[in-house]
C-alpha cells in the first residue's frame, strides 16, 4: 500500500458542500413542516388529521436521514485516503519539472470536473522565496498534458508559504449575458429571480424562477429555489435531481398554494450541449443566422403535482447562437399574438445581450401599456474562443 495522503483540498471542499446542500434541503423539510403545524386542522375530518400526523412523521423521518448523511459526509472530508496512481509517470514528470524551476510539489492530484474534462490541483511553495505566476505551471501542464490548462480560481502567485492551485482545460465558448426586468407596479419586491452564472468548471447555467403572485412571499420562493439550484451545480449533482428535490419542498407544503415556475438552460462550455429544463414557463428562443426558433413552454410548476415535470430539451448550439429566456410577466403580453413577439425581436439589430434584453422588455411594456406584472429577460451569446 502507498503513502497515505490528506484527500485533495478543493475535493474535501466539494465534500463539506455536499454537506451543507443536504443539510439546507433538511432545514427546508423541517421549516415546512412547522408552516403546515395547525393549519386550520380545526376544520379536518379525523381521517385527513390522521394522514396529516402521518406525512409529518415520513417528513421528520427524511429530514433526519438527510441531516445524518451530511454529517456522515463532512467526517468523510476530514478522513484520509490512498494517493492515486493515475497518470504516476506524468505527475512525477510534472514534479521534476517544478522542482527544477524552484517549486516544490506537496500534494498532487488529478481528475475530471463536472463535465468529464481534465483538472489538476496541486498543493505548491516557493523554494527559493522567490514569486511565481501560476500562468507559468499552467504553460507547463499545457506542454506536458497537450491540452491547454488554465488556473481556477485559487492564488495567482505562488511563494514561501504552501498554497492550493487548480488548474482544467480551457473551455471551447466564451460566454456573454445580459438581463432586463422590471418589477410589477405598486410592488416593492419582484416575484421573479435570476442566475446569469459561469460556474468554472466548463459549465453555464442562465435561469429564472417565478414565484406564484408577485411580491416579498413570490420572490423568497423563487430566491431559495435558485439558491438550491446554484448549490446542486457547486456540487457537481445533477439539476434533474435539483428539480425532483424542489418540486417535493413546495408540494409538500401544498396546503399554501405557493408554487414556482423555473426556466433553467444548462450549457457545456466544451461542447455547446445545452440542456433546457422547464417546470410551468414559459417559450424560450434560439437564434443562429438570423432564424429565431422557439423552444416551448412547459405548464406544470414546481409544487403543482407529486411528479415534477420532465421537460429535458436538448440543443447543440455553435459560435454566434443566441438563447432568450422570458418570464410569464412577458410572454402573456404576446400570449394572443405570440408573432408580435417575434417580429419585435427581429426588428432589435443588436448583438449585444443587455440591449437586446432591454429591448424585449421595453416591448413587453409597450404592448401591456404598464408593467402589470413582475417581468424578466435573460439573454446568452456563445462565440467560441478563437473568434
Amino acid at each position: 500500500m502507498g503513502r497515505k495522503e490528506g484527500i485533495e483540498t478543493y475535493t474535501r471542499s466539494r465534500l463539506i458542500g455536499y454537506a451543507q446542500l443536504l443539510q439546507e434541503i433538511a432545514q427546508e423539510y423541517k421549516a415546512g413542516q412547522k408552516r403546515t403545524e395547525g393549519a386550520e386542522e380545526a376544520c379536518l375530518p379525523r381521517s385527513s388529521l390522521l394522514l396529516r400526523e402521518q406525512e409529518r412523521e415520513n417528513t421528520t423521518i427524511f429530514a433526519g436521514f438527510v441531516m445524518d448523511t451530511s454529517k456522515q459526509l463532512e467526517n468523510l472530508a476530514g478522513t484520509e485516503f490512498a494517493g492515486s496512481a493515475v497518470c504516476e509517470r506524468q505527475k512525477k514528470r510534472i514534479v521534476k519539472l517544478l522542482k527544477e524551476e524552484g517549486i516544490s510539489v506537496l500534494e498532487f492530484y488529478r481528475t475530471s470536473n463536472r463535465n468529464g474534462y481534465l483538472e489538476i490541483g496541486m498543493v505548491v511553495k516557493s523554494e527559493n522565496r522567490c514569486y511565481y505566476d501560476v500562468m507559468e505551471i499552467a504553460d507547463l501542464l499545457s506542454e506536458i498534458t497537450h491540452k491547454s490548462m488554465l488556473p481556477v480560481g485559487g492564488h495567482a502567485y505562488i511563494h514561501s508559504e504552501p498554497v492550493v492551485v487548480c488548474f482544467q482545460e480551457e473551455v471551447t465558448y466564451r460566454i456573454f449575458g445580459g438581463f432586463a426586468k422590471a418589477t410589477k407596479e405598486g410592488e416593492e419586491v419582484s416575484g421573479d429571480n435570476y442566475i446569469l452564472r459561469e460556474f468554472g468548471d466548463g459549465t453555464y447555467l442562465a435561469a429564472i424562477a417565478d414565484g406564484m403572485g408577485s411580491g416579498v412571499l413570490a420572490g423568497e420562493d423563487s430566491e431559495r429555489t435558485l439558491s438550491l439550484v446554484e448549490k446542486y451545480i457547486e456540487s457537481s449533482l445533477p439539476l434533474r435531481d435539483c428539480i425532483r428535490a424542489c418540486n417535493e419542498l413546495f408540494f409538500m407544503n401544498r396546503e399554501e398554494e405557493r408554487t414556482v415556475s423555473l426556466d433553467l438552460m444548462e450549457l457545456n462550455q466544451y461542447t455547446g450541449e445545452c440542456h433546457f429544463y422547464k417546470c410551468g414557463a414559459s417559450a424560450s428562443y434560439w437564434i443562429r443566422h438570423g432564424q429565431i426558433h422557439e423552444i416551448a413552454a412547459d405548464r406544470q410548476p414546481l409544487g403543482l403535482s407529486s411528479v415534477p415535470s420532465e421537460f429535458d430539451e436538448v440543443l447543440y448550439l455553435e459560435s454566434g447562437d443566441t438563447v432568450i429566456l422570458i418570464s410569464d410577466g412577458i410572454a402573456e403580453e404576446f400570449y394572443e399574438r405570440p408573432e408580435l413577439l417575434r417580429a419585435g425581436m427581429e426588428r432589435l439589430k443588436t448583438e449585444n445581450p443587455t440591449d437586446l434584453a432591454t429591448g424585449i422588455l421595453e416591448l413587453a411594456v409597450k404592448a401591456a401599456g404598464a408593467i402589470r406584472d413582475d417581468m424578466t429577460v435573460l439573454v446568452v451569446s456563445l462565440y467560441q474562443e478563437d473568434n
